[in-house]
């Protein structure tokens, strides 16, 4: 009997030796013939290897690191990424997956459980609301006018789509937005609420995603008209407003991944698609990207090559871009320049049409020169911040 628990222990103990040493060669082996720094569905950099130095092994943060980086890197990882995601859903029928809300046929972002601080946001409203009439100023200083465009991001546009247990931030929205909008009108900032126009609008399901952050190109094309009926009416531009005989919409019938599905790993397939929205008369315009002196290509869609391949947000305008150019040669229209996170792009692949100069800043990515030093030395007829509900009271990059 002695001898058999010997070998019992001896085997279990081969065993889980050839298991571990057995899952380091498949990952060695995996990363020799096929490494990957880019996790496609969790839409970030997985942690690279980190640098053999001797203090980092005697203080001990080299193994550290290096268990992060054998936690992204591990062979099967992908595997059980993707039975725990369909176990949550399916089986435990989890109402939080993945850090996504599972609300009837919409998937929102998880809103962790918060105490709405007045006294902090008054704090970021004070901040912000100095910033955009520090921007405002810069551009009546020569004549141009000035807008900040609030748009409601998913999480506002389906408040009532989550469970009562979970944070809808609608206390949040209410009181960031309330406190903005009071400094600005006290200021004299120009802005435009496109939430309250939604509402009015009837707050048609079609103007946000059900399965991403952003608004559709319908949410972008009202926001579209919003700014120009505001320029028109205050300036006598009498730029054309494209109505519906003057433009054509176009459904992609590609798979639409949008930020919510691809957090679920593409193991749920939405009904949604994503359009165009094409002007009728063709207008020749040529395009530069990133600051370079070499056009690119004269496109303001990243389409799809074939119907089965998956599209991304970034079909609207090839995605955040930190400064683009665009250059109808109407030197009778005036020149606008856009700034914003990501939602800026959809807007940004409609409202180029009745300029004759759009310029596009991602603060993000863009260094060269600080936002007023970019208006200054440009001088853009108009200038249109756009923000949604999650940003407003970000004060860093385009919040500055």
């Amino acid at each position: 009997m002695k001898k058999f628990e010997k070998f019992c222990r001896i085997a279990l103990c081969a065993v889980f030796l050839a298991v571990i040493f057995g899952i380091f060669a498949l990952t060695a082996y995996r990363m020799k013939t096929n490494y990957q720094g880019y996790s496609y569905f969790e839409n970030r950099n997985l942690t690279p290897f980190p640098e053999v130095k001797a203090e980092t092994v005697l203080d001990g943060t080299f193994f550290s690191d290096f268990e992060d980086w054998m936690r992204d890197h591990v062979a099967g990882r992908g595997a059980v990424l993707k039975y725990h995601t369909l176990l949550n859903m399916d089986v435990l029928r989890r109402p939080v997956v993945n850090e996504v809300v599972m609300a009837d046929g919409v998937y929102l972002p998880y809103n962790k459980p918060e105490a709405v601080d007045e006294d902090e946001i008054a704090e970021y409203v004070k901040l912000i609301s100095s910033n955009l009439a520090r921007h405002t100023y810069a551009v009546r200083r020569y004549g141009g006018e000035f807008y900040y465009v609030a748009v409601p991001c998913q999480y506002v546009c389906y408040e009532d789509s989550y469970p009562w247990y979970l944070n809808s931030r609608a206390e949040y929205t209410e009181k960031s937005c309330t406190a903005l909008f009071a400094a600005l009108d006290s200021l004299g900032v120009k802005y435009i609420d496109m939430k309250a126009r939604f509402e009015e609008l009837g707050n048609l399901p079609e103007f946000s995603s059900k399965v991403d952050n952003h608004f559709s190109i319908f949410g972008a094309y009202e926001t579209y008209r919003a700014i120009l009926e505001r320029y028109n009416s205050e300036t006598g531009a009498g730029l054309d407003v494209l109505d519906g005989d003057e433009y054509t919409v176009t459904e992609l019938p590609n798979n639409y991944v949008g930020s919510r599905t691809r957090k679920l790993l593409g193991l749920r397939r939405a009904d949604e698609k994503l359009s165009l929205i094409t002007p009728k008369v063709s207008v020749p315009f040529t395009r530069w990207n990133y600051g370079s002196d070499i056009p690119g290509e004269p496109a303001v869609y990243k389409t799809p090559q074939n119907e089965w391949e998956d599209v991304l947000y970034d079909l609207y305008m090839g995605g955040d871009v930190s400064i683009t150019r665009i250059e109808t040669d109407r030197s009778e229209l005036p020149k606008i320049l856009i700034y914003g996170d990501s939602f800026t792009n959809p807007v940004e692949s409609i409202i180029w049409y009745n300029f004759d100069t759009m310029w596009s800043l991602d603060m993000r990515h863009y260094d060269k020169m600080t936002l007023d030093e970019f208006i200054e030395e440009n001088k853009p007829d108009v200038v249109v911040c756009i923000r949604d509900y999650e940003s407003l009271l970000d004060p860093y990059f385009n919040g500055q």
